[in-house]
């Protein structure tokens, strides 16, 4: 299925930037619902009289009411839900509104307020897509505002080096644990990554590894062996054998007394033996042999990063050029945590730099200490024009930082690893 076109920004003028979403069709399939709405919470009121309302019991309009609610808020949402944003470089404004065919409501914002143009993160759900906001930033108050947002971390950023090159503002990555700020000469130049360190220095490497490194001249080649075989799989085998002891042979019994026919018990045993037996047994199988060989294997030299996953029963390659690499990063649990907590205004914090990993932050309660032992990390972070990939996920903090710096030497050219 094609996914819909993002609305971008779009310079009308030579000193005008603008968008509009909503409207159209979508405005024109909630006007159903919003009538509908209008009608009910009407009734509801009376003033739309229904000839039947003396046998209606009182519960009814209980529901009437909040059919007509949701009815109404859904409706309006699509009706008026139609937006433009206008940055007016001449007037040194920005322009929010909302209406219908034309703006209905409007704020305006001063433009010299903001000095920085922010690009971050939304992690998705089950109802919801990931998602990339666009914020214009006051450094000084910290307040920011959003101006749009994209499905895209390519849209996004795409949009950003517009919106930066038009407002002549730096721009601020913030869509991993380690922001980074990049000034306009960066955005420029097409080739260039946005790390948030210019060093080439190599971490130490860890006591323990639990993946495997392989270096051979300008190459590097990291293997990463799938989740760790638990005792949980055992478990979630034991348990629908148990189910087939004790529910199933009683069951069987009840077959052979009844005089069922044998084609009904046999499809029985078959159903119960393919659904609590053959499946938990593939499934503790796949998981024992996926956790002794190289699920991921990343190969990485200055033509860039090839990713091969390997499943049970197949494998997926992905070649990612280095002219393409927008961006590398790395996620740990300890990344993650100061990078939440940096939000919080007055928390005591330490900043000091310990192998490339910030130092633990201060007086952290019980309980936050307690989910952090027990967070996973993300691993390695690639950003590319193909999209955002996380690989080494679960990997001790000092693994990922190592295998990050190990990434980021091997990607330059050999002229810059003397």
């Amino acid at each position: 299925m094609k996914k819909p076109q993002e609305k971008l920004f779009v310079q009308t003028t030579p000193g005008l930037m603008e968008m509009k979403t909503g409207g159209g069709c979508i405005g024109c399939f909630g006007i159903p619902f919003f009538g509908a709405g209008i009608f009910m919470l009407l009734a509801v009121l009376q003033i739309i009289p229904f000839s039947n309302a003396g046998e209606l019991p009182w519960w009814s309009w209980i529901i009437l009411a909040f059919m007509g609610i949701v009815f109404t808020g859904v409706g309006a949402g699509l009706v008026f839900g139609r937006s433009w944003v206008s940055i007016d470089r001449s007037a040194k404004r920005v322009w929010k509104a909302w209406g219908l065919l034309r703006p209905m409501r409007g704020q305006q914002f001063d433009i010299s307020e903001f000095t920085l143009l922010v690009i971050s993160y939304k992690a998705g759900d089950s109802e919801t897509a990931e998602s990339f906001p666009l914020n214009l930033k006051n450094n000084a108050s910290g307040r920011e505002m959003e101006l749009s947002s994209f499905n895209s971390y390519v849209t996004a950023l795409e949009q950003a080096k517009l919106l930066c090159g038009f407002l002549n503002l730096k721009l601020e990555d913030r869509t991993s644990d380690h922001p980074v700020v990049v000034t306009q000469d960066v955005l420029s130049s097409e080739t260039t990554p946005l790390l948030h360190e210019k060093t080439l220095e190599i971490a130490p490497l860890p006591e323990r590894m639990k993946s495997e490194v392989i270096e051979e001249n300008d190459t590097m080649q990291i293997r990463m062996r799938g989740p760790a075989f638990s005792p949980f799989h055992l478990i979630g085998l034991l348990i629908p054998i148990l189910i087939v002891i004790f529910v199933g042979n009683p069951m069987l019994e009840f077959f052979v007394r009844s005089g069922t026919p044998a084609v009904i018990g046999w499809f029985f045993t078959g159903f119960v033996g393919l659904f609590f037996v053959l499946l938990p047994v593939i499934e503790v199988t796949r998981a024992l042999i996926m956790s002794r060989r190289h699920a991921t294997v990343i190969e990485v030299n200055s033509a860039g990063i090839s990713v091969e996953q390997r499943s049970l029963y197949r494998s997926n390659k992905l070649h990612i050029k280095a002219d393409d690499i927008l961006g590398l990063d790395y996620g740990t649990k300890e990344s993650a945590t100061n990078s939440v907590l940096d939000g919080i205004s007055g928390f005591d914090k330490r900043h000091t730099k310990m192998g490339g990993i910030s130092s633990p932050h201060a007086s952290l309660p019980w309980w936050m200490s307690l989910l952090i032992r027990h967070a996973r990390s993300k691993g390695i972070v690639i950003k590319s024009r193909q999209g955002m990939f996380y690989y080494g996920a679960g990997l001790p903090d000092e693994e990922v930082y190592y295998l990050y710096t190990l990434v980021r030497y091997y990607l330059q050219p050999a002229a810059k690893k003397t």
